[in-house]
């Protein structure tokens, strides 16, 4: 939900949508794309590579639960987003920004929403 928010709060569009690349929308570098705003494209963060990056959740879950475990939850996680994200972009859906910003994005919530819901770890 906060990807899908963003996306439409940025207005950013695909990379299929530019010019460069066959659309017939200008190119503009991803920050001046952002500050200007406004635009009418739906394309950043990354909805797709946010469905993988979604499971880094397992990787807290796992720390709390079964700490052996943490670093094969924090590779599903990764390796979703990876993933879906290489695939859209092989499209053309997306750039690479547009998938890291999305992992940073997905990283942060679900270490908010872990240090709210989960009890804390003692060793």
């Amino acid at each position: 939900m906060l990807v899908a928010l963003a996306k439409q709060m940025t207005g950013v569009e695909c990379p299929w949508n530019l010019q460069p690349f066959g659309g017939t929308q200008v190119y503009l570098p991803l920050l001046q794309q952002l500050l200007q705003g406004g635009g009418d494209g739906v394309c950043f963060p990354a909805g797709h590579a946010s469905a993988g990056y979604a499971w880094l959740a397992l990787y807290f879950a796992a720390k709390t639960a079964a700490p052996r475990w943490r670093y094969a939850a924090l590779a599903v996680g990764l390796g979703g987003g990876l993933l879906f994200g290489l695939s859209q972009q092989l499209r053309g859906a997306h750039f690479l920004s547009h998938d890291l910003w999305s992992m940073v994005l997905c990283w942060y919530a679900v270490m908010l929403l872990a240090r709210l819901m989960l009890p804390a770890h003692r060793n």
